[in-house]
């Protein structure tokens, strides 16, 4: 699964090695630097061999019966999950000449490549980069279940295409469930390098497989393991372990007490947007993740209630919010009065744009217990999208009051309470008290304030020079909307409208999104 990425093994490194109040937001940090790093190594990896030897030409159509698919390094702590067999069927499903020159497909350790990519990025060792059982270089994906770096390889220069294996302890009360999907993965690793070898043997000409195409090569290969996963093994899985399958969905229903289909938990693998960005939603949307906090939590005897609001809260960060609601509402029908699940459901109403309700919620909540700090960022967040801004400034002095370091964005989030109350002193002090933080992003954000500031002050000169200031950098950002917007409507009302850029679409709907709705209105008056 190849793309270009910036991430490297020592930020990865660093990253351990920072304390988090949540061990789950650490895990997923970790995943997503490694994913970038295992995509990063394969661009460097296949750019080599592009330039190293032409694309073979007018090799035989072969078989899927024919092509060689093997199995090395079997042994107690390697597990493929699928068979010789079970390949060649999946591949007698797949589109007819797909197999096209295609020389060999094997399923491997991996552990000198594996190697490879840590030591391209690292100087030194770290053994909690090892799985205890074989010492290959991975990471945890399920509890004692490790994966290599990088799931699977298309080598264009030889046509070989190489999955690797999972290594850890078949002795897990779950191992069943996590067969499936180790399963699922696997296979679906299959299909992406097979995309990749379609690609490159029938489709692509000289130069797409270049660093600065890889990006077309991976939204390529991940379009077809996506349609074919939907198409073709998920319907295989279906029909050839429906009673694995049945079994895990009656499982999760006892657990989570809300039925949640197989397929939800099927993460969408096209990740790669045009210019080569990663879209989010792949990484917020993490299904083995959350099966593997909730095999680890039951396995931990974490409290049934406990474990099914976490597993709420995974949904909701994969944007399932209606879901993780009735995961909650479960809940409360067992203790009306857990203050968490309630705070929890507020949360996940305003996500919904309830605003309203999660407030209201949100505020019984905090009338119970005053120093439950998420409930008072509910009201925060949903005091805001309601345009109430002193019920809002509120909040936040309770936030400012439960929390023991503010962050800088806290000051930048309550300066801008204080902006749309118009108490202009106190909105300076806090945006002074912001900026001496050493980051371009509360910079750019206090600039934006400030300069909001000063054109609702009618200063608009000031506000001007100070919005065409910092425009170009913030452009590398996502905070240059309201520098855009204050130059746009400061040269209205200084008689220079011709001067004015358009705002376009995208630019307004995201100072809507920051809850700037009355003022998008007069931005639109203007022209």
């Amino acid at each position: 699964m190849s793309r270009s990425k910036h991430s490297t093994r020592k930020q990865y490194k660093d990253e351990k090695r920072w304390d988090y109040s949540d061990p789950k937001l650490k895990r997923q940090r970790l995943r997503e630097i490694a994913e970038e790093i295992w995509e990063k190594r394969r661009i460097k990896y296949e750019v080599k061999n592009e330039r190293s030897q032409q694309k073979a030409q007018n090799l035989p159509v072969e078989s899927p019966d024919t092509i060689p698919v093997q199995f090395k390094d079997e042994e107690e702590y390697v597990h493929y999950f699928t068979t010789e067999e079970e390949v060649r069927t999946l591949l007698r499903l797949l589109p007819e000449d797909l197999t096209h020159g295609l020389q060999k497909i094997e399923f491997t350790i991996g552990k000198e490549y594996q190697k490879e990519h840590y030591k391209s990025e690292y100087d030194e060792d770290d053994l909690d980069d090892m799985d205890p059982y074989l010492n290959r270089f991975g990471i945890e994906v399920f509890p004692n279940i490790h994966s290599g770096f990088v799931y699977g390889t298309y080598d264009p220069q030889s046509t070989v295409i190489s999955c690797y294996a999972f290594i850890g302890s078949s002795k897990s009360e779950h191992w069943n469930f996590i067969s499936l999907f180790l399963k699922l993965q696997i296979l679906s690793t299959l299909f992406h390098e097979l995309a990749h070898h379609d690609d490159y043997m029938r489709r692509t000409r000289q130069g797409r497989w270049l660093k600065h195409q890889k990006e077309k090569v991976e939204i390529y290969a991940e379009k077809f393991q996506h349609i074919w996963g939907q198409e073709i093994l998920l319907p295989y899985l279906h029909k050839t372990y429906p009673n694995e399958i049945q079994c895990f969905e009656y499982w999760i229903k006892e657990k989570i007490k809300v039925p949640f289909p197989f397929e939800s938990f099927c993460k969408d693998s096209r990740r790669t947007m045009k210019g080569g960005g990663i879209s989010l939603k792949y990484f917020l949307r993490d299904p083995l993740g959350m099966l593997c906090d909730l095999f680890l939590d039951i396995e931990n005897d974490v409290p049934e209630h406990e474990f099914r609001r976490k597993f709420a809260e995974d949904l909701h960060f994969t944007n399932e919010f209606e879901l993780a609601i009735q995961v909650i509402e479960e809940i409360l029908k067992e203790n009306p009065n857990d203050l968490l699940a309630l705070t929890e459901k507020a949360d996940y109403l305003h996500h919904l744009e309830r605003d309203s309700e999660g407030r209201e919620i949100a505020r019984k909540v905090v009338k119970q217990d005053p120093d439950i700090l998420q409930a008072w960022r509910v009201i925060e967040n949903t005091s805001e999208s309601l345009l109430d801004w002193e019920s809002a400034l509120i909040a936040y002095k309770n936030i400012r009051r439960l929390k023991e370091k503010r962050s800088p964005m806290d000051l930048i989030n309550e300066a801008r309470c204080l902006l749309e109350l118009e108490q202009y002193d106190e909105f300076n002090k806090l945006i002074t008290q912001a900026k001496e933080y050493e980051s371009i992003y509360v910079h750019l954000r206090a600039s934006g304030l400030i300069a909001i500031s000063l054109l609702r002050q009618n200063r608009f000169q000031e506000a001007l020079d100070l919005a065409q200031k910092n425009i170009a950098e913030a452009e590398k950002t996502t905070w240059a909307y309201e520098l855009l917007a204050v130059e746009f409507e400061a040269l209205h009302k200084l008689g220079r409208g011709n001067e004015a850029k358009s705002l376009d679409d995208k630019t307004l709907n995201r100072l809507e999104g920051r809850n700037y709705g009355p003022w998008v209105d007069t931005l639109k008056g203007l022209g």
